[in-house]
């Protein structure tokens, strides 16, 4: 993919969310209490227009496109999708944000991905495609049962049910929370979900989240 069609100001945005910061997180720290947390991509770590279209996920779940390519067509996206009136930013754009609010959590943030692109891609492939400072709390990815009826409509609840059932299966008895910009995917578990905009994570659902982290980091183990 030809490098020279990206736009250089959106390639600098995108390179930022892949920097990394230090100081890293300390895998090795046992004094936190565990709190796992169901993490969308679209509408939290960006933009939801920034995601890629289904095609794209199949072609890099198939391994037609590497993971550069596949970053690279979701750049190229954007800037065809891009409003004039309305700055979408970059995939990942939100990321440093999450990062930064995990890493003051008195929780031990583990993250369990939900997003939609897992029925196209790979575990794997999923987490080499996040910057380091998410992908190394990754310790999970909902399974592939389908959220959708019969006639292609998100089943209410789905996700937080397929959420519930990773936490009986690996981590039973353990807290969790959700990010996500639809609520209807958590519609049976409100109470642990942080709703972003479909702008991405911004501040009123950092403060939420912040808040949700403080109390379930409080709250003994069911």
């Amino acid at each position: 993919m030809p490098a020279d069609l990206l736009n250089d100001k959106h390639l600098r945005q995108f390179l930022k969310a892949y920097a990394e910061r230090t100081p890293p997180l300390n895998t090795s720290s046992t004094s936190k209490r565990q709190l796992y947390l169901g993490l969308d991509f679209d509408g939290v770590l960006h933009h939801a227009l920034c995601g890629p279209r289904i095609d794209q996920c199949q072609m890099f779940g198939s391994g037609e496109i590497n993971g550069i390519q596949f970053l690279a067509s979701l750049l190229l996206k954007v800037q065809g999708d891009r409003n004039r009136d309305c700055d979408l930013g970059v995939p990942f754009d939100r990321t440093h944000a999450l990062a930064d609010a995990l890493d003051a959590s008195p929780a031990d943030v583990r993250i369990v991905i939900a997003t939609s692109w897992r029925l196209q891609i790979a575990f794997d492939d999923l987490v080499s495609l996040m910057p380091a400072r998410l992908a190394r709390r990754v310790v999970g990815m909902l399974d592939l049962d389908s959220e959708l009826d019969a006639n292609g409509f998100s089943v209410p609840g789905a996700r937080g049910h397929l959420m519930a059932r990773w936490i009986a299966q690996h981590a039973p008895k353990s807290h969790w929370i959700a990010l996500d910009d639809m609520p209807e995917h958590w519609a049976d578990h409100p109470d642990r979900l942080v709703q972003t905009h479909m702008s991405g994570l911004g501040e009123s659902a950092l403060m939420a989240l912040r808040t949700l982290m403080e109390n379930f980091a409080l709250t003994p183990a069911a």
